[in-house]
Parts: C-alpha cells; structure tokens; sequence
C-alpha cells in the first residue's frame, strides 16, 4: 500500500502526478521526433501551417515545463508538507491554459479540413466549431475560478466550467473524426489502391477521435469521484499531447501515402489543410493534398471457348 502521511495518500497525489509527468515526458519526446519529421518535408508547406506546427511544439515544451515544475513543487520543495498538495499550484492552472491553447489550434486545423472535404458546408462545420470554442472559454474560465481557491476541495464550487468544457471537447472531437470518416468512406472508388489510401486515412482519423475523447473521459471520471487526489490532474494533461501526436502524425504521413500511389490514372484530392484563398491567384498557396491515382488497370479472365458463338 501507499504511504501516507497526516492522512494524505502519497501514491493517489504526488506518486499519481509523478506517473502523469513522466508519461507526459515520453509523449514528449514523440513530439520532438515528429516535429523534427514535418520540418525535413514541409519545404512545400505554407508559412502559417509551419508557424502553427512551431508554436505548438513551443506550447508543448512550455507545458512539459510546467508540468516538471509542479512536480518538484510538490515532492521537492514542499516536502515534509504533504498538505501542500491540497492547494492547486499555479503550474497546474497555466498548464491547464496552455493545453486548452493547443487543442483549440489543433482542433481548428481539424475543422479548417472538415470544412473543405464537405465542400464548405456551414451546417456541418459550425457545431465543430462551437463546441471547440466552447472547451477553449469554459477551460479558461475553470482555470481562472482555481486560482482564486486555496484547496482542492473547493473545485466542487467552479466544477460546471469543467464539465461543460470536458464534455464539449470530446463532442468536438467526434464530430470531427466522425466526419472525416464518413466523407472519405464517400470517396472510396472501388479501386484497391486508392481504397486503401482512404482507408488508412479513416485510422487516422479514428484514432485522433477516439483516443483523445477515451483520455479525456477517464479524465472526467476522475475528476467527479476522486477530487481529493490528483489521479484526474496526471490524465488530464496526457490529452493535448495525444492531440498534437494525431495531428502531426498526419502530415507526416503524406509521402507514405502519395508512395502507395504508382500508376497514373484519375486523382481523388484529400486536403489535409487549407487556409482562406489568396484573391490575386484565385488559389490557395497553402492548400495541401493527398492526391491518389486510381489504379484503373483490369484483370481479363478468357474462358476456353466452348462454340463459335460470341
């Protein structure tokens, strides 16, 4: 069993936390390679889609700081004081801002896609939107309210702008994995090739969807049983690195695609990201795509004729 100390269990607080950082820093690391990744073949993407992909490595580092920096609070220099983990650290709330940051850029460009494979329908972007702005306000709401509370016991008072936010962004999250799914599933051809780009492409999708909104349940679960530990705080902070890992692992998926693609043939065009359209070239400079060339050759079966007859 874990040890305590003045009644508070080390191995649900500070050994949790410890578990969420560590797992933080390992995701972390995938987030550098990836990085390193999309900026040895980005040479054709646009500013702002680099730009993006920059700020929010710089985001994630800031918040693995934070994140390292409230753990050598806790272990470190309040030691001795295992009341201190009862009193939200101002690390904790400047993660929470900065991980509500990077899921709603991320998200954005997740919309910015949805909305051009549906060919800009309004009905179908806006709830994604809504529901993406919805858990970037209430997660900054909910990280102003804790920082006005002296104790953890206190967030059943501010625990409504969690809940909406929590459960807004996993609606995002669907919605848009769901979407996503469901237009390329409309774009198979029949053809195996071009099949199994679009198939490999639902996966992606699936996975950025799912993942993130099975860590942000757990998350929530834990919030609403278990406030007197800091279980929720160590699964909380593993969702926007899930997010970004599923966001850059689709870029970087792009030459692997396009090689899966040898014969020519009819292109079926899947943008991965789009910004609004330069008025001077009627085009958008930083549209990128997947174009698959459909495999149209044919297999001829002739049968031993059995008469004369055609």
């Amino acid at each position: 069993m874990a040890p305590t100390i003045d009644g508070v269990n080390l191995g649900t607080t500070i050994g949790a936390f410890l578990v969420g950082v560590v797992i933080s820093a390992a995701l972390y690391g995938i987030t550098v390679v990836q990085t390193y990744i999309f900026f040895r073949q980005s040479h054709d993407d646009t500013r702002l889609l680099r730009y993006s992909v920059f700020t929010l490595c710089v985001l994630d580092t800031l918040h693995q700081v934070l994140l390292t920096v409230g753990l050598w609070t806790y272990a470190i220099s309040d030691y001795g004081n295992p009341q201190a983990v009862s009193i939200p650290d101002w690390t904790l709330i400047a993660a929470l801002v900065v991980s509500a940051l990077m899921a709603v850029i991320i998200k954005l460009h997740f919309c910015s896609r949805v909305w051009h494979l549906s060919g800009r329908n309004k009905m179908l972007i806006f709830p994604m939107v809504f529901f993406t702005f919805s858990e970037f306000v209430c997660s900054n709401v909910f990280a102003g309210l804790a920082s006005t509370i002296n104790d953890f016991d206190d967030f059943n008072k501010i625990t409504p702008n969690y809940y909406v936010g929590a459960i807004s962004g996993m609606i995002a999250d669907l919605l848009i994995a769901t979407s996503q799914v469901v237009m390329l599933w409309t774009r198979r051809t029949g053809f195996k090739k071009t099949d199994n780009v679009l198939s490999t492409l639902m996966v992606y999708s699936i996975n950025t969807g799912l993942l993130t909104s099975a860590v942000a349940f757990v998350a929530l679960v834990s919030f609403a049983t278990m406030k007197d530990n800091l279980i929720y705080v160590a699964v909380y902070h593993e969702v926007s690195k899930l997010l970004l890992n599923a966001f850059l692992a689709t870029y970087n998926a792009r030459g692997g695609l396009r090689n899966q693609c040898q014969n020519s043939g009819d292109l079926v065009t899947i943008p991965l990201s789009t910004i609004p359209v330069d008025s001077s070239t009627q085009r958008s400079h930083f549209d990128r795509k997947i174009e698959i060339s459909v495999d149209t050759s044919t297999n001829i079966k002739v049968d031993t004729p059995m008469s004369k007859k055609e």
